[in-house]
């Protein structure tokens, strides 16, 4: 059972918004509880106090290519139209994913939650371990570069997936940073969910590229979040701390695009200013 302090679970369960809120804020144990019989991976939450698939449809719009992390469907009505597509879902994908459907319901002054519907669990071939590794050791080198340069804005979390976020302390605008063992490279891309911030950007396309190098452009009109990303090719298994050295140079230079031509708009942003070091040729 969840307690939050700021919302009671009477108020919470009679609004939307109020149930959102006390499911952010809230205790995490109930879910964390069911995942970690599951292997690691990445978590996205859809709260709603009914099954809509229009909720389930927003989160998955704003997935990156490539992303499959487990859903957590946090809902007090279950229909039964989408609980066949959820038992569809989690019986016929081919990865570690897969949606969690908890109902939410009152239990005197508290709420509890029961996991109502789990996906299967997908035991690993020796590929997908070796893949996982790769991804696992370029980020914890990745992490060490940060650290021994003291670079200490850019660390991420290391995750055994391809591409994870760097915050740049503006709620439209992340670094997403991506590694390909079969393509070869490392990415840096500014991930934009105000076409107004790309537009901006755009508008100076050619100072920035003259600045960074080449970019690829990407406003994608049909989704939510518009990309200018700046590809380094590499064999990362060849020369892997060189490719921890390039992520890294790579996301400070769009950061340093960001801060030049964006920042100066947005008064968080302005105001905590940071000085970035960069890592010596």
């Amino acid at each position: 059972m969840t307690v939050n302090t700021n919302i009671s679970a009477q108020d919470a369960l009679k609004n939307t918004v109020k149930f959102r809120e006390f499911i952010v804020e809230a205790d995490k144990t109930p879910f964390e509880q069911v995942l970690k019989d599951y292997p690691q991976n990445e978590v996205k939450y859809i709260i709603d106090l009914t099954q809509k698939a229009e909720t389930y449809h927003n989160v998955i719009d704003e997935l990156q290519e490539g992303e499959t992390p487990y859903i957590i469907w946090v809902v007090t009505n279950t229909k039964p139209e989408l609980l066949k597509y959820i038992k569809f879902f989690n019986n016929t994908r081919s990865k570690n994913t897969g949606i969690f459907l908890f109902k939410a319901s009152l239990n005197e002054d508290q709420i509890e939650f029961n996991c109502i519907l789990k996906p299967n669990k997908i035991s690993k071939g020796q590929s997908g371990e070796d893949t996982e590794k790769f991804y696992l050791d370029h980020w914890n080198r990745y992490v060490e570069t940060c650290k021994q340069f003291d670079i200490l804005n850019m660390i991420v979390k290391p995750i055994p997936k391809r591409s994870t976020f760097v915050s740049i302390g503006n709620a439209n605008v992340k670094i997403m940073q991506t590694v390909s063992k079969k393509s070869g490279f490392v990415s840096s891309e500014l991930y934009i969910t105000d076409k107004n911030i790309y537009d901006l950007l755009f508008d100076q396309k050619e100072k920035i590229e003259k600045q960074v190098g080449e970019l690829e452009w990407l406003r994608l009109d049909d989704k939510k979040a518009s990309r200018i990303v700046k590809y380094f090719n590499i064999d990362v298994e060849a020369d892997p701390e060189r490719a921890a050295q390039e992520h890294i140079r790579s996301a400070q230079s769009l950061k340093e695009i960001y801060q030049k031509y964006i920042a100066p708009f947005y008064k968080k942003s302005s105001k905590k200013e940071l000085d970035n070091k960069v890592i010596d040729n």
